[in-house]
């Protein structure tokens, strides 16, 4: 099973993309996960970036995205809200070849942020445009990392998570 990591944060060494990487490491045997490193080479959305003029990085999310068989989201969350870079991302994923993308693909949402909220309101704006292109959203476990600059995350609990959303990504297994 191929698995697609995004992160939100545009930061090179983000919280979101070592949490994406701890992901990584219990995402189970039998699962490939990539964790998609260019996200600072997506340009703002615009619509005449379309067609040919595509840029070669929004053409590798394309590919990453839709050979995933399903999709880790980790956001940030600036100013209790959804960060533009997570949003871009999905702009640019809605409009590919294959504009659907993300429909009926099973999706997980987690997000890590040195304040104490850990990306709770982000998550919720995440799911609620995921849900708009179609995602099948996984409704639980919820992954919340607060305070990351001061402590690391559980093992465990990430463990627990990708075991969560590999079982449920395989309904019936």
């Amino acid at each position: 099973m191929k698995m697609l990591g995004l992160s939100g944060s545009l930061r090179k060494n983000s919280h979101n993309g070592r949490l994406l990487r701890q992901l990584k490491e219990h995402a189970g045997q039998g699962v490939d996960m990539d964790v998609f490193d260019a996200v600072a080479d997506i340009p703002v959305f615009n619509e005449d970036l379309e067609g040919d003029a595509t840029p070669a990085s929004v053409r590798a999310l394309w590919r990453a995205a839709e050979s995933a068989d399903g999709v880790v989201f980790a956001t940030p969350e600036y100013n209790q809200a959804l960060p533009g870079s997570t949003k871009n991302l999905l702009d640019w994923i809605s409009r590919g070849p294959q504009v659907a993308q993300l429909s009926g693909k099973p999706v997980a949402v987690v997000g890590a942020t040195v304040g104490m909220w850990g990306t709770r309101i982000a998550q919720q704006q995440l799911r609620t445009v995921l849900l708009t292109l179609g995602a099948r959203v996984m409704p639980t476990p919820s992954l919340f990392l607060a305070k990351v600059a001061e402590q690391d995350a559980d093992p465990v609990a990430l463990a627990a998570f990708m075991a969560a959303f590999m079982a449920w990504t395989r309904p019936g297994t």
